[in-house]
């Protein structure tokens, strides 16, 4: 059993600081934190999504190509684990941090995870330190990533586990297996995905969807007429393009502040 002082001996041997941020350093890439914001309904920013932005030999490589090729090497989860690490540490430094961070955890490794007691505690642990309550982190997994009675099983014993951390259900589409896996999961938040904005049912599927008491999140928003749409739909928060991109950590920290980009007016 390893204990959390060698699981967190194993994930700084990777993290390098790098003038004012966290960087990992593996297998010939560097890869960086980004964080997208997520809106309210009266367009402030109350939360973050972290994400990956790769460089291998220098130059900027595809967050989607990098991570194929780090599912394919094996040590996904041990991957997984480490972006974690990371983001955590970077978002504990944005010069405003809004309410909610928004993680992205591969399915795959929770399932695997040999050492969950540990791993949980380490992360207690680092929350801890850096000042982040658990309920402001938002576990974020892939919808479609949860496609047996089993999966979901462990994902709900998952989450009583991570003691009042967030549940978010991502790319959520209008099918009758994203019902199933609603209603086996009860997330708290419900992402949908960017494709549902030009679903013809819009409106129907958002009010079915209310009735579930999660809080709902459209993504994708790229126009004007997209967030209006999304809005008198009832949708609760929003994100995407049109209202602001994902920045490097660097770069909100070189502003110093965290603001909404302009997005029309």
């Amino acid at each position: 059993m390893v204990d959390t002082k060698t699981l967190r001996q194993q994930f700084e041997q990777f993290l390098e600081w790098k003038e004012c941020r966290y960087v990992i350093a593996y297998g010939g890439y560097e890869i960086e934190s980004a964080f997208q914001p997520i809106f309210d309904c009266q367009l402030n920013v109350l939360g973050f999504e972290a994400l990956i932005r790769p460089r291998f030999q220098g130059e900027p490589v595809s967050p989607i190509d990098a991570l194929s090729l780090f599912r394919g090497s094996g040590k996904m989860a041990f991957i997984d684990r480490l972006f974690r690490a990371m983001h955590l540490r970077n978002y504990a430094r944005l010069p405003e941090r809004g309410q909610y961070l928004f993680i992205n955890y591969e399915f795959d490794s929770i399932v695997e995870m040999k050492d969950k007691e540990q791993y949980i505690q380490l992360q207690a642990q680092r929350l801890r330190e850096l000042g982040i309550a658990n309920t402001h982190l938002v576990l974020e997994i892939l919808e479609h990533k949860a496609q047996s009675e089993s999966r979901l099983a462990i994902m709900t014993q998952w989450r009583r586990a991570m003691e009042g951390v967030n549940l978010a259900l991502d790319d959520v589409q209008d099918n009758e297996l994203t019902w199933l896996r609603i209603h086996a999961i009860r997330p708290d938040i419900i992402k949908l995905d960017r494709e549902e904005l030009f679903n013809p049912n819009y409106q129907a599927f958002v009010e079915e969807l209310k009735s579930t008491q999660a809080t709902l999140v459209q993504e994708g928003i790229e126009t004007e007429e997209q967030l209006a749409l999304a809005k008198a739909a009832g949708i609760d928060w929003f994100q995407g393009f049109f209202l602001g991109h994902p920045k490097l950590i660097s770069i909100y920290i070189d502003e110093g502040v965290t603001k909404r980009e302009n997005y029309g007016n």
